[in-house]
């Protein structure tokens, strides 16, 4: 089966990490006293904040005749306008990580080198920002081998945070505030890891977290846990929302709904 997943288009798909009630839709100012573009958020921990999330944030395009693309505008631009946690899914190409969207074919969003160079970049110019990773592993590539390579050529390294443990429940995260003083304001997070023993920066995603379903065409968008390892209990939290519809009657492919994305990204949905 062939399941092309999308989001709507206009400002960003909406990929939203809820771990909170509070929603943290950051300024761009940098002062000492601000983490991500608000002071109170500086004392509270990493998993009881809200983030806003772009789902494949690398597959760019304003053509409409592009099916597997979910996004507007770039990298750059998602985390000016707010977004904190960027979703990307890497395949082998070539011999390295690639992120394209369930294949090259259909989309090639590019290297994961050059991805991670731009948020590095972002990260640069905006010190007091935290920034979420969510990677997709399809091809069940190892860590080590293919992963690690692009994080280290990026220059992203000395951001990357690492836990304590492979499991971290949600309230024994550190602080935005602690994490920001540290300089180690980046959270990677990767869907299926494969061999990444060595790596523990990378954070084996329903160890810590649990979703909702995905690839949804309910625009109710149902509640309920879908994915995780174990019980969801004190585990932060995804909420996909994103609605699809079938495309040509077709149970095997669906496509982002456009018409209703105006409604879909809306504080009312």
């Amino acid at each position: 089966m062939l399941r092309l997943e999308f989001t709507p288009l206009l400002l960003f798909g909406l990929l939203v990490t809820v771990i909170s009630p509070v929603l943290a839709i950051p300024t761009l100012e940098t002062r000492d006293d601000l983490c991500n573009g608000y002071a109170a958020l500086c004392s509270r921990t990493y998993g009881n904040v809200t983030y806003i999330g772009a789902h494949n944030s690398y597959a760019v395009s304003t053509d409409v005749a592009a099916l597997s693309v979910n996004q507007n505008v770039d990298v750059t631009a998602q985390l000016n306008i707010g977004v904190r946690l960027l979703q990307a899914a890497g395949k082998l190409k070539g011999g390295a990580v690639q992120l394209c969207h369930t294949s090259c074919i259909l989309w090639d969003g590019g290297s994961l080198t050059s991805w991670l160079t731009k948020i590095k970049s972002w990260m640069d110019s905006h010190p007091r920002e935290v920034i979420t990773l969510i990677l997709t592993n399809g091809d069940a590539l190892d860590a080590n081998q293919y992963w690690v390579p692009s994080f280290t050529a990026s220059g992203i390294m000395p951001y990357v945070y690492t836990p304590l443990s492979g499991s971290v429940a949600r309230n024994t995260w550190p602080t935005l505030g602690s994490m920001i003083s540290s300089g180690k304001r980046l959270v990677v997070i990767m869907d299926y890891p494969t061999n990444s023993g060595g790596v523990p920066w990378i954070i084996t995603e329903f160890n810590n977290l649990w979703e909702t379903p995905f690839s949804q065409i309910d625009a109710n968008f149902p509640c309920k846990v879908d994915r995780v390892n174990g019980s969801p209990n004190g585990k932060m939290y995804m909420i996909n929302h994103s609605l699809n519809y079938k495309f040509l009657v077709s149970d095997d492919i669906i496509v982002p709904d456009r018409a209703k994305a105006p409604t879909t990204n809306s504080v009312a949905s």
